[in-house]
């Protein structure tokens, strides 16, 4: 998925009309790049679950037309809650920064897809990742 794809979902979640705020639009690459950083790990587990092999590092975002090589939940849908919780942190909004920076968690930790494996609780409960 392309960059400028990413930046499009999140100016749509925010009610913002592309390229009405040109500050977001030049600290995107940047902020894109850092959050790639954090969602490596939930990428390279969920690549692992699927028999895929790791990426070894994050790419990097230098200009909108760059491809961004993570799958679609990412994409779609936790990089634009993640750019939504920076831009709200910019407006001083720390309700709706907060906000999205949960759903932005939530995401890569369903992108992440569990594994399968058998958990043993010592508390009696039943595990989510029990076959």
């Amino acid at each position: 998925m392309k960059a400028e794809t990413v930046y499009k979902l999140a100016c749509a979640i925010m009610f913002e009309k592309t390229g009405l705020d040109p500050d977001f639009q030049t600290f995107f690459p940047g902020l894109a790049t850092m959050l790639l950083q954090e969602a490596l790990p939930y990428e390279n587990a969920r690549r692992e679950t699927l028999g895929q092999p790791p990426l070894e590092e994050a790419p990097a975002v230098a200009d909108m037309e760059d491809d961004i090589p993570f799958c679609d939940l990412i994409c779609r849908v936790a990089l634009p809650y993640g750019m939504a919780s920076w831009y709200f942190q910019d407006e001083m909004n720390d309700y709706r920064s907060q906000d999205y920076r949960g759903r932005y968690i939530l995401a890569l930790r369903d992108a992440a897809l569990c594994r399968g494996e058998s958990v043993d609780d010592c508390y009696g409960g039943n595990s989510p990742c029990r076959p």
